[in-house]
């Protein structure tokens, strides 16, 4: 477990307070990742639109770019998902391991 080499409780609500703050930061990163990953698409379809008009760039040119914009998002949402499943999934081990020292603590 993860907290099976500390003996006191202070330290063991320090380090429990501190890897769940992380964890909350890397969320919070992924989000962030996910909102810039969204404005580059947007940029890129805005400069997609601007050369169409400027180059007379066909319908079918538009169909192919618009889908690799909506394939490189949804590639993007579905690693960031994998990734705050995985660290949702290690917050919930990492609670089950903290209240389980901390009743060992108090035995």
């Amino acid at each position: 477990m993860m907290f099976n080499q500390i003996n006191n409780k202070n330290e063991l609500e320090e380090s429990y307070n501190s890897e769940k703050k992380r964890i909350e930061n890397e969320l919070q990163n992924l989000n962030e990742l996910r909102h810039r990953a969204r404005k580059e698409n947007e940029r890129s379809y805005d400069v997609f639109q601007y050369l169409k008009r400027e180059m007379n760039y066909s319908e079918d040119a538009q169909r192919k770019m618009t889908r690799n914009i909506e394939a490189y998002e949804q590639e993007i949402n579905e690693i960031i998902r994998k990734q705050e499943w995985k660290l949702e999934e290690y917050k919930e081990d990492l609670k089950k391991s903290y209240e389980n020292q901390l009743d060992k603590l108090s035995d």
